[in-house]
Parts: structure tokens; C-alpha cells; sequence
């Protein structure tokens, strides 16, 4: 039978992270965690999804501005978002307009 229980201290952090706020059981830590952040709640919309995407702790963030890095409270990931902070100049290709080829390889059965 599964269970499931609450790693998370009443200040929000998680009972795991240690003093260097890193996990202090990262090699042995549940199936909660080695799935984050492709949690259904974080899938199901993407302003969810980008609501938990964090910037690295070296990215200033600019005053205003709802980016935000991350905390022992509020968690996040790093690099689950795509920056759109590179403008494309009027009259050149963003990468996201040019078509990529890609081939399909199929699985040769392993015996």
C-alpha cells in the first residue's frame, strides 16, 4: 500500500534541506521529488508551469519585474522556462521560424 506524508516544515522549507539549503538525501529521495518539477498540477496549465520557473541565483532580476529566484519557502526549478528576454531584430529568422529536419530511429530489439 502507498503512502504519502508532507516534507515540508512549517515554514515551508523541506524536513531534507540542509543548512546549505541542498538536499541532504538527494541520492536516496523520493519519487515526489525525482519527478519535479513534471508534476500533472505543474503540466496541466503554462502559466503554472512558468509560475514555478525560477532564475539562476546569478541573473539579476530587474525591480518590478515578476521573475524571481529560488527559495527554501517557495522552491522553483531553474531552466524549465524559455527566456523571453532575446528580441529578435525586425527582418532576421528567431530559431523558434526555422523549420529543423529530424529523423526517427527505431529501437532494434535488445536480446
Amino acid at each position: 500500500e502507498e503512502s504519502w506524508m508532507c516534507l515540508k516544515r512549517d515554514e515551508g522549507a523541506c524536513i531534507f534541506l540542509g543548512e546549505d539549503n541542498r538536499c541532504s538525501i538527494y541520492d536516496h529521495r523520493p519519487v515526489q521529488c525525482r519527478t519535479y518539477p513534471f508534476w500533472p498540477s505543474l503540466l496541466s496549465e503554462e502559466e503554472a508551469w512558468l509560475d514555478e520557473a525560477v532564475l539562476p541565483d546569478e541573473t539579476p532580476i530587474s525591480e518590478g519585474s515578476s521573475d524571481r529566484h529560488w527559495s527554501p519557502e517557495l522552491g522553483g526549478c531553474e531552466g524549465i522556462a524559455i527566456s523571453t528576454t532575446n528580441e529578435v531584430k525586425d527582418g532576421e529568422e528567431s530559431e523558434l521560424d526555422v523549420e529543423h529536419e529530424s529523423t526517427v530511429v527505431l529501437r532494434e530489439e535488445i536480446t
